[in-house]
């Protein structure tokens, strides 16, 4: 997966029904699982989950706006927020040269580009 992208976004289509956009000019990511979007821009503050069944489980249980943070490197992109209290936190960091997209708790998956988005 490991390309030069000059700033470009990068679409991925990763296992299990995911699918990354990143704009690394803009520091956003948008995360599709299933039926479920979440947005993530570096040094907003707000609700990730923006829609799908990710969003009703969320809102039943009361999921917190976060601070979100998205960092852009060259062999790793790390997104993700945290309450301004600290109860709730939720990472991703995806593996340039791997390919490889990791969250907390969870196997990684394998992403390839994509045109998806």
């Amino acid at each position: 997966m490991a390309e030069d992208t000059n700033g470009k976004e990068i679409a991925l289509a990763c296992e299990g029904q995911t699918f990354v956009l990143i704009n690394p000019a803009t520091k956003y990511v948008k995360l599709q699982i299933e039926d479920s979007v979440l947005e993530f821009t570096d040094g907003a503050y707000g609700k990730v989950i923006k829609s799908g069944s990710m969003a009703v489980v969320a809102n039943a249980f009361g999921i917190p706006a976060v601070q979100q943070s998205v960092s852009v490197g060259e062999d790793l992109i790390r997104f993700g927020g945290r309450s301004k209290d600290g109860s709730y936190e939720k990472q991703y960091k995806l593996d340039r040269q791997s390919g490889l997209l990791s969250e907390e708790n969870e196997p990684p998956k394998h992403c390839t580009v994509s045109k998806r988005f």
